[in-house]
């Protein structure tokens, strides 16, 4: 598109006059559009520069970029100009896309910024979500295993390393056969340990306020609840500390809570106790599985590591 119009509009015939019109008009509804700057120059004048897709303002004596086509670079605020990004960085962004450059945060600048990745989704490489813990601790994401069939176990690998010393495991499990048991054992490699090393005791009450109690020792599973219901409402959820999962000097131990509807029709919630293995063993993963039937499709449990 030419914008080379001189802004004036000469004396001439009625056509002639309208064309000339026309060919302003045309330039002012593009923003004097074009590869090259117009010839005609006023203070203040708007180009978009077709040929570097950049939107220039004459100043009085060059052009100016107003604004680029890309996501623009908000460059470097400083302390206390932003106080809450909430909603900026959306669930499902991922690898860093949607802003082009923050630049360098001073301290104080994000004062309530929030996290933004969900707690489940595929976070891309390199990136882990950190979820402010308590008493100068955060978690951070490790990942998780979802069953997309019924299967006989549902486990997460790898989840313990050296990174951490402190793992919190967290699932919602669903199995089809009433009044099982739910179990969960170490493994390494992706091999359970299924010696007798596992001590346990389970505490907790059922909704008829009756005490709920099992205690185990020299098994070669941990309990996670006995006789569950295979209520599809009613899946078992926990949460579970473990401490000391590679170290072969001391016992790898459990702490955690438990909600689930027993097979009796009550339910259970409470205190799921405190266990451990004595085996001498670097561990790297956990195994979760019924004493008899399948876990449900939708099964999933989650891993964090603790951050000091």
């Amino acid at each position: 598109m030419a914008n080379t119009h001189d802004y004036s509009i000469a004396n001439d015939t009625g056509s002639a006059v309208r064309t000339d019109l026309n060919t302003l008009f045309t330039e002012v509804e593009a923003t004097n559009a074009g590869a090259t700057a117009p010839s005609n120059l006023a203070t203040g004048k708007l180009w978009y520069d077709t040929a570097n897709s950049l939107l220039k303002q004459y100043d009085g004596s060059a052009w100016v970029v107003v604004q680029s086509g890309a996501t623009p670079d908000i460059g470097t605020p400083s302390a206390g100009v932003v106080t809450n990004l909430s909603g900026v960085l959306p669930v499902g962004v991922t690898g860093g896309s949607g802003l082009t450059a923050l630049g360098t945060v001073a301290t104080g600048v994000l004062e309530d910024a929030v996290t933004y990745r969900s707690i489940n989704q595929d976070l891309g490489t390199g990136d882990s979500p950190t979820f402010a813990g308590v008493n100068g601790t955060d978690l951070e994401l490790i990942g998780s295993t979802t069953l997309g069939s019924a299967a006989t176990t549902i486990s997460k690998t790898d989840c313990f390393s050296t990174s951490y010393d402190t793992y919190l495991i967290s699932a919602n499990i669903g199995q089809n056969t009433n009044s099982t048991d739910v179990r969960l054992r170490m493994s390494t490699s992706g091999t359970d340990n299924t010696a007798s090393v596992y001590w346990q005791v389970l505490d907790g009450y059922t909704s008829s306020s009756s005490e709920y109690r099992i205690a185990g020792a020299s098994q070669s599973f941990t309990y996670l609840n006995p006789n569950m219901s295979n209520s599809a409402d009613h899946n078992l959820t926990l949460n579970i500390w473990v401490y000391n999962a590679r170290s072969t000097s001391s016992s790898t131990r459990f702490h955690g809570t438990i909600s689930y509807l027993h097979g009796g029709g009550y339910f259970v919630v409470g205190d799921w106790g405190a266990g451990f293995s004595t085996a001498s063993t670097v561990f790297n993963g956990i195994t979760i599985y019924p004493s008899s039937g399948q876990i449900t499709a939708g099964s999933i449990i989650t891993a964090y590591g603790v951050k000091q």
